[in-house]
């Protein structure tokens, strides 16, 4: 697994932090990269982000 990924452990966490925390948020960022990608999203225009993320994933 790369290191610069959340890992599954943190991912868990996360989870469990959504399901048990009594919120009505739809979303929750875990990890740095996924802040990362959030902050990609919503400075790129969708022309921009969807090359960006191809590049990112080899797709």
């Amino acid at each position: 697994m790369r290191s610069d990924l959340t890992s599954p452990e943190e991912v868990a966490e996360g989870i469990y932090t959504a399901v048990t925390d009594g919120q009505d948020t739809l979303r929750y960022a875990v990890g740095d990269d996924a802040k990362g990608w959030i902050q990609a999203r919503t400075s790129m225009s969708d022309s921009e982000y969807t090359p960006y993320m191809r590049e990112i994933f080899k797709v």
